[in-house]
């Protein structure tokens, strides 16, 4: 398992408390799929709620430290760079 610290660099984002989930947005093309949404931390935690492939269960403890998809404007971050 990977850090939270690096986790959160790779745009993970807590999308579930209560079952430890987290998930980030994994196309470059993100925004296409959730454009009928004007703001852009509405539109990201959107697409890592519902529409992200790469979801992961994480520690309790990384929570806090990851930080909640609501309210993130992270968007595409390549994993590989």
């Amino acid at each position: 398992m990977e850090t939270a610290k690096k986790l959160r660099r790779h745009g993970y984002r807590v999308t579930s408390r209560k079952y430890c989930m987290a998930s980030r947005v994994d196309r470059a093309d993100w925004r296409d799929r959730v454009a009928y949404i004007w703001d852009d931390a509405q539109a990201a935690d959107q697409y890592r709620r519902v529409h992200s492939k790469d979801r992961i269960t994480i520690p309790q403890a990384y929570i806090k430290e990851i930080g909640s998809s609501c309210g993130s404007r992270i968007g595409y971050v390549d994993k590989d760079a």
